[in-house]
């Protein structure tokens, strides 16, 4: 045995000393005493560690230098928002419309435009503050990219596992991506106050109707705008617990809708009082009094904006001036919106906006389908100094009264920046000539003699209108004041389409295609690259985003299910 010990002790080798174990175990000394398990933690001898591998001490490392801070650190948050909007378009949209009436306006993909802000917030603090904010002030959750991205996408949805093959069919997007919103608004309280507006499409909305009750149930206590399923404006069983906890949880709404069989709901506002900020109302198909419309009204202290639309109890008494002592019944607004009404009678109209009050205050109207007869316009616009926009949708039995004594003037207005002349005849006749043709005429003339001087965008019902216009406008001279009128029509955008068509054709009267005929189409083609119908309406591929393609990585195995739904 003890031959065997000895064998054995003489094969032994020394073990290799690191610098790591001279500075752990190593004790250090000071006047003979230890400090400590490990000593007091003295710097490690490395001359001892390197001795026998013939290889210096690494060398200690540089001093970064002090770089100078970025001149974009020194920008305001307000300069840094607004550059920010232009990452992302739909944050800066503060309107308190849905989400379908402001598909015409808006362009790109939202999903990709949010990523890239969401990026930016990478940068430093400072835009990680700001960025922030923007991101969840204005909410707008779409089910897919509008975007080539989509089938990148759509392909690691598939693949979520290697084992199980998922369709993407069944899978809910955009009820996944809520349940994210939901989750990140109960870890970070501030976010929450942040959000004003949440925009959702109308399938989401309505499969969604749980989800939504959490959502709102975080709470959003300055929420002003949400799209809402059309069960909540009609006092729906299924959406009772989602509008008791709006009453509750979001008291600072600017807009809500009441529509047929949401009497009770309506006029209870005028007891509860859960939405004293509300700014725009819309009434839809109730069967209320005046009267009824009149008190509710008188306890929202900043409505700004009605909208009435096949009311049948409302008569023109509802428009007529208040008498002396009393208030009246439709206070001042600054948008009003009256739609299919037909106890509402061009008389009371003008009453209305005779008043100077109303005539101060009053911005934009909305005409569609009463009885008023579309060839006095013009009277609205001398009665509203201040009209900003105006919308006439009228059907026409008989052609436009030119020989009238004294003859019609044509349309001024010194302040009118949108106009929606919708004018289409009453009944379809292959036959005859359509009344609505010199309706569009008297427009025409009115253009050229520089009537509408700030007009900026213009909508018709008549397919030959570009023609029409460019006919006029080459009989005007090219210079004094013909020419300037003519400069002012060349960047007048026109969206056009026939009173029984579908897409809207947006053009100019630089455009070489804007004296020809509308085809439906080309239309088609041509909403995906702008317009009244943008991209994300059609289905169609965006040139601008082939960029964001090229930048995407191939990290497909990689991907977890939690990234996949935030892109």
């Amino acid at each position: 045995m003890k031959k065997f010990m000895k064998l054995f002790g003489k094969s032994k080798t020394k073990s290799t000393v690191t610098a790591d174990d001279q500075y752990f175990d190593k004790p250090a000394a000071k006047n003979g005493k230890k400090f400590g398990m490990y000593g007091n933690h003295s710097v490690p001898d490395f001359r001892q560690t390197y001795k026998h591998k013939f290889q210096d001490a690494p060398p200690m490392p540089d001093v970064p230098r002090k770089l100078k801070p970025s001149l974009a650190v020194k920008l305001p948050n307000e300069i840094l928002a607004k550059i920010f909007t232009y990452v992302a378009p739909h944050v800066g949209n503060e309107s308190l419309y849905s989400d379908e009436e402001i598909l015409h306006y808006v362009n790109g993909c939202v999903l990709c435009d949010s990523r890239d802000l969401a990026h930016i917030a990478l940068v430093c603090l400072k835009w990680s503050r700001v960025a922030q904010m923007l991101l969840y002030k204005n909410i707008q959750l779409e089910r897919v990219h509008y975007c080539g991205r989509e089938e990148q996408l759509d392909e690691l949805r598939k693949r979520r596992s290697r084992v199980i093959y998922t369709d993407p069919d069944t899978i809910d997007t955009a009820a996944e991506r809520m349940d994210l919103l939901i989750r990140t608004f109960r870890l970070n309280d501030d976010l929450a106050n942040y959000t004003l507006y949440i925009r959702l499409q109308y399938m989401t909305r309505e499969s969604c109707k749980n989800v939504l009750t959490s959502l709102v149930n975080v709470p959003l206590s300055n929420l002003r705008w949400m799209d809402l399923p059309d069960g909540f404006y009609k006092d729906d069983p299924t959406c009772q617990a989602l509008k008791a906890i709006m009453y509750q949880k979001c008291p600072d709404l600017r807009r809500m809708r009441w529509t047929e069989g949401s009497e009770n709901g309506f006029l209870g506002l005028s007891i509860d009082r859960p939405w004293v900020n509300l700014e725009f109302i819309e009434l839809w198909k109730l069967n209320v009094e005046e009267e009824q419309i009149a008190g509710v009204l008188a306890t929202l202290p900043k409505i700004t904006s009605v909208g009435i639309q096949e009311l049948p109890w409302v008569t023109g008494r509802f428009l007529s001036p208040g008498v002396a002592g009393k208030r009246p019944l439709l206070p001042p607004l600054n948008s009003l919106s009256i739609s299919k009404c037909d106890k509402i009678t061009y008389d009371s109209i003008i009453a209305y906006i005779s008043s100077p009050a109303v005539q101060q205050t009053l911005e934009h109207l909305t005409l569609k389908e009463i009885d008023f007869p579309p060839h006095l316009i013009y009277q609205i616009l001398q009665q509203l100094p201040y009209l900003k926009t105006l919308r006439i949708n009228a059907p026409v039995t008989r052609i436009f009264p030119a020989y009238d004594q004294p003859p019609h003037p044509p349309l001024q207005s010194a302040t009118l920046r949108e106009l929606s002349y919708e004018i289409r005849p009453a009944q379809q006749s292959k036959t005859l000539a359509s009344p609505a043709t010199s309706y569009y005429e008297y427009l025409c003339e009115s253009l050229r003699l520089g009537g509408l001087p700030n007009l900026k965008t213009l909508h018709v019902r008549d397919e030959n209108f570009g023609k029409m216009l460019k006919r006029v406008t080459e009989t005007m001279q090219t210079y004094g004041k013909d020419f300037q009128i003519l400069q002012r029509l060349e960047r007048l955008t026109i969206h056009a389409k026939g009173w029984n068509g579908l897409v809207w054709s947006t053009f100019t009267l630089t455009d070489q295609g804007a004296g020809e005929e509308i085809d439906e189409f080309g239309a088609l083609l041509a909403a995906a690259g702008g317009g009244p119908q943008s991209p994300r309406f059609l289905g169609l591929p965006n040139p601008n985003d082939e960029k964001r393609l090229s930048q995407i990585p191939d990290d497909s195995a990689n991907c977890s299910t939690s990234r996949i739904l935030l892109v």
